[in-house]
């Protein structure tokens, strides 16, 4: 139980708060290879621009020690997940056993889970009040190339490990509607891409993880995709 809850407390601050708001847009002062600088400030930006549509990722597990166990991990976590990302919403139904239903509503600064064995609980969580943390990163162009897509890469280095994000901009997102989203520095690193990732690697000291896109449909959502799922008991996290 203790190797999962370990698990649970750094995946759940990337995948919880996850892969991924004041009402303004964003103007960049960015330090590549240092500490983070982003500055928000309004801008022009056209919202057809943005991404509207289904992605759909596979995960991998790497343990690194023998404590971990990658059928565990596979089982806790899931192995497949469907995205569905509109405006300034976006909702991830997994396989996984843990928070397998995740939801953010930009309109509440809101995130809402649920975990597989407990639909009667929808559990709450205020993303603005979340403490940012330290990080620094670097960008690499053409790093990848993810369902002919050709991918720069973002590479966050934190107190946890180090994350790299396979992203092309033209699956694009509006850094504004996340910019109160401080856990695991989600505002500031959608503000560096300005746009949804295809790939995600993580690297921690006792395992890694990989997550892929293995399809991207662009389309148009219905707002009721977005409502709040079936519960009886609604608790703050």
């Amino acid at each position: 139980i203790m190797k999962i809850q370990q698990i649970v407390i750094i995946l759940s601050l990337f995948w919880a708060l996850f892969a991924c708001n004041s009402n303004q847009n964003e103007e960049k002062s960015l330090k590549p290879n240092g500490k983070e600088e982003v500055v928000l400030n309004p801008n022009d930006r056209d919202p057809k621009d943005d991404f509207e549509g289904i992605i759909v990722y596979e995960y991998a597990y790497f343990p690194k020690t023998e404590d971990y166990n990658k059928e565990e991990m596979t089982e806790q976590f899931g192995q497949h997940a469907t995205t569905y990302f509109k405006n300034e919403h976006y909702k991830e139904i997994s396989d996984a056993v843990i928070m397998n239903y995740q939801l953010f509503r930009n309109d509440d600064s809101a995130y809402y889970f649920q975990n597989g064995q407990g639909k009667d609980t929808l559990w709450k969580m205020n993303v603005a009040s979340v403490e940012a943390q330290e990080f620094s990163y670097e960008l690499v162009e053409n790093a990848d190339t993810i369902l002919g897509y050709q991918c720069d890469a973002l590479v966050v280095k934190d107190q946890y490990g180090t994350k790299t994000y396979y992203y092309n901009k033209t699956i694009a997102t509006d850094p504004k509607q996340y910019a109160n989203f401080k856990g695991s520095n989600k505002n500031k690193i959608v503000a560096i891409m300005e746009s949804l990732y295809l790939k995600l690697e993580m690297e921690y000291d006792l395992y890694s993880v990989e997550v892929i896109a293995k399809k991207v449909d662009c389309l148009a959502l219905e707002e009721y995709v977005f409502s709040l799922p079936e519960h009886t008991v609604l608790k703050n996290f």
